[in-house]
C-alpha cells in the first residue's frame, strides 16, 4: 500500500506505526484503496465545502480521517489527519503501540466506508 506522507512535520516513527496499523487489516479490505495520504489537519472548508466540514471545524471537532471514493481515474484513497490521533498520548507512550492503535482504529473505519461503498462484504473463516 503507498503511503504519501505530506506532513509538514511528522511525529517520529509515524511511517511505522502507519505500515503496523495497515498490517493488522486484512488485505482484502484495501483492495481498491489507491493510497493513504497523511496530513497535518483537516484544512479550513471553503464555500463550497460540505455542511458535515463547515460544522466539524466551528465545533471544533475532532476529525481523524476520511475516505474518498474513486473518481474518474482517481482512485479510492484514505486521508489521515495526523495531529488528531496523538494528541492526548504522553510523550512516553509515543514508543509504544498506543499511537497505532489510534491511527488503526481510524484507518479500520475509513476501510469500512471503503467496504459500504464497494458494497463488498468479505466473509471471514
Amino acid at each position: 500500500m503507498l503511503v504519501k506522507n505530506e506532513c509538514r512535520n511528522s511525529p517520529l516513527g509515524l511511517l511505522t506505526q502507519v505500515r503496523r496499523s495497515l498490517s493488522w487489516i486484512h488485505l482484502l479490505d484495501l483492495d481498491g484503496i489507491g493510497f493513504i495520504l497523511l496530513i497535518d489537519e483537516i484544512e479550513e472548508p471553503r464555500q463550497t465545502a460540505p455542511d458535515w466540514h463547515k460544522r466539524a471545524k466551528a465545533e471544533g471537532s475532532c476529525v481523524t480521517g476520511l475516505y474518498l471514493r474513486a473518481v474518474g481515474k482517481a482512485p479510492a484513497h484514505i486521508v489521515l489527519y495526523v495531529r488528531e490521533p496523538y494528541r492526548g498520548i504522553p510523550l512516553i507512550y509515543r514508543w509504544t503501540t498506543v499511537p497505532s492503535l489510534s491511527i488503526c482504529y481510524t484507518l479500520a473505519h475509513e476501510v469500512g466506508h471503503h467496504l459500504i461503498a464497494m458494497r463488498i462484504h468479505i466473509p471471514r473463516q
